[in-house]
Parts: structure tokens; C-alpha cells; sequence
């Protein structure tokens, strides 16, 4: 498999007009930062399943935060 190196410091005025200063990329870090914390709020609260009924709310869980995920990681 080949490695991808990214470089350490971005260039971010090639993806937020304005780079770090910009509204943008303020805007983008804040939902980031609320997704996050939505979240740390939703694993806390999630239970270890111990019946059939306890891993269907996993599973509804995983899918409802899996978009979060692909936005965290897209980002």
C-alpha cells in the first residue's frame, strides 16, 4: 500500500477564501467543534447492550452519527 504524505501546515487560503481569518472557515470549525461535542454527549450516554432490544439502539446510534463521521473525516 502507498503512503500519502500531507504536509504539516495547510495552505488554507486555497480552501477558505481568507485562509484561518475567514468567516468560512470559522463558520466550518464551530459546526466541527459542535459535532463533536454532540457526539461526546451521545457516547456518554450510550449504554452497553445487554439484550436484543439494548444493540437495535446501538445500531440506531451508529447510524445516526455515522454522517458525523464522514463529515469529521472529510474535514
Amino acid at each position: 500500500m502507498e503512503k500519502i504524505s500531507y504536509p504539516k501546515v495547510w495552505n488554507l487560503d486555497k480552501v477558505f477564501m481568507g485562509g484561518s481569518k475567514s468567516s468560512q472557515f470559522s463558520d466550518h470549525i464551530k459546526r466541527l467543534e459542535a459535532l463533536v461535542y454532540e457526539l461526546e454527549d451521545s457516547v456518554k450516554a450510550m449504554i452497553t447492550p445487554l439484550s436484543t432490544n439494548e444493540i437495535i439502539k446501538v445500531g440506531s446510534f451508529s447510524r445516526k452519527h455515522r454522517k458525523h463521521s464522514l463529515v469529521l473525516i472529510a474535514s
